[in-house]
């Protein structure tokens, strides 16, 4: 997740402040620093923040537990993640602004998961999502897309799938995250053999304009087994069918369904006993039962009975399995 601009001026107007309080007498006397020679950087915001926190008012704490955050945020967007989490943890460890106390949970769960500690960055989103005042950072708009994420890199694939329905099912979120959320979402249905709801959003990243369109565009070809009949001179036969289809010809198949008993191997989520969906070359896409398939099925027939193209005969029914 990126820090957004108008974060970055909030943290601007805290560092104004900070600054103002760095160049007053009373910073020059209690700290010992010669500013006189306009020295800058990261060593003059370490002494400001150790007298900071060897000041025991409460508005120095508050200060330093802003400071601290918004420190952090500079340090995780210069990809500088550890350090990130030791400002976190110094910010956390002032707890004085409710809001401040929540961000600054959230960002060390963003730090733990850019260095790949996603069982603590998990952690971290759901100690988040506990506080009482999560609801109103900015942060909190983005939780379910962190949360599928790190579910998705936990190969927690059913809660990934939880957490990406409920963002792409929000109204006011980010589209390039939106059009992102559709291809993962498709790909946690993928790796469940779930290739129906996985087809839904690869071709609902490419309606919303992904930008890795080819790699949706190739995932939704491999949840289809091909059949080898096909010839581009013939319209009416069949390129692809859905893998849930039980037996390997076409002029002897039928499609199973996640509610059969026994449940087939070729079962999955989303399509029932006698529906299945077939590709055909003039580039249709139907939805299908058993009516269809076998030798009499009416697209089965047509396809047998097509000529043309550089097929010889009938088209063959074989149907190939990724």
């Amino acid at each position: 997740m990126n820090v957004d601009d108008e974060t970055f001026e909030e943290g601007e107007d805290v560092y104004n402040s900070w600054e103002e309080w760095i160049g007053s007498p009373y910073f020059k006397e209690d700290s010992g620093l010669d500013t006189s020679s306009g020295k800058e950087g990261d060593w003059i915001k370490k002494s400001a923040l150790d007298l900071l926190v060897n000041n025991k008012s409460f508005e120095n704490k508050l200060a330093y537990q802003k400071v601290t955050f918004f420190r952090g945020l500079e340090l995780y967007s210069e990809g500088n993640y550890r350090d990130g989490i030791e400002l976190f943890n110094k910010s956390l460890s002032e707890p004085r602004d409710a809001i401040f106390t929540a961000r600054a949970t959230f960002w060390k769960a963003e730090c733990d998961y850019q260095l790949s500690n996603f069982e603590q960055s998990l952690i971290g989103y759901k100690q988040f999502l506990q506080l009482p005042n999560s609801n109103k950072t900015p942060e909190k708009s983005n939780l379910d897309y962190n949360l599928a994420y790190n579910y998705f890199k936990l190969k927690n694939y059913a809660e990934a799938i939880k957490s990406f329905n409920t963002y792409v099912s929000k109204n006011v979120i980010a589209l390039s995250q939106k059009k992102d959320a559709y291809i993962r979402l498709g790909d946690s249905y993928f790796v469940t053999s779930a290739y129906w709801p996985a087809l839904e959003n690869y071709n609902n990243a490419i309606e919303a304009g992904a930008l890795d369109q080819d790699y949706a565009h190739f995932q939704k070809a491999i949840s289809y087994g091909f059949v080898e009949g096909a010839d581009s001179v013939r319209p009416a036969t069949i390129l692809a069918v859905t893998l849930n289809v039980h037996g390997e010809d076409l002029a002897a198949a039928d499609w199973c369904g996640a509610d059969d008993d026994p449940l087939h191997a070729e079962a999955f989520t989303g399509l029932n006993k006698s529906q299945g969906q077939l590709v055909l070359m003039d580039g249709s896409a139907k939805q299908s039962t058993d009516a269809d398939l076998g030798a009499s099925g009416k697209l089965v027939k047509a396809h047998i009975n097509s000529r043309g193209g550089v097929t010889m005969g009938p088209s063959k029914t074989t149907v190939f399995r990724k």
